[in-house]
């Protein structure tokens, strides 16, 4: 994650950045387990509940909601399908803490948008008993990735 923050007030501001984001996921109803590439962008509004400056060092506590955009570039499962391409959208909310420098944040992200894509199969793609195969399109084939929760550790340069 990369971006900035302006406060309008001790309490009140906003933060704008982008990310990248690997993530993995389990499903309870099947046994395939699916790994989550993707960026975006995002803007939060902030919340101070404690605002103090002392000797040139902040602390604040606070919370924080907003929205991400973004593009999820890959998924692919145990079961060796992929998917690309859909566009992601969701909401952001947590609580944070800032020391100075340091931050530390207990972050959710609940989706918005079902994640909904065609998958190939690989096995099918090159099949060496009869190479005459093409590759086997599912079309339609659902994933949604379900809300995450997360903890991050934040530095300013």
């Amino acid at each position: 994650m990369l971006g900035g923050s302006h406060f309008f007030s001790k309490y009140v501001g906003l933060r704008y950045y982008g990310d990248i984001k690997i993530s993995y996921n389990k499903f309870a109803n099947n046994s395939n387990q699916t790994i989550w590439a993707r960026h975006g962008t995002g803007l939060d509004l902030l919340v101070n509940f404690v605002a103090t400056q002392k000797n040139e060092k902040s602390h604040r506590f606070g919370v924080f909601a907003g929205l991400y955009a973004g593009i999820l570039n890959l998924s692919a499962t145990t079961n060796k399908d992929f998917g690309f391409g859909n566009v992601n959208l969701a909401a952001n909310a947590g609580l944070r803490m800032d020391m100075g420098r340091f931050g530390l944040e207990f972050a959710s992200q609940i989706p918005l948008v079902k994640s909904t894509h065609s998958a190939i199969i690989f096995d099918d793609f090159i099949n060496v008993e009869n190479p005459n195969l093409g590759a086997n399109i599912k079309s339609n084939s659902t994933r949604a990735q379900n809300f995450n929760l997360n903890a991050r550790l934040i530095i300013r340069f």
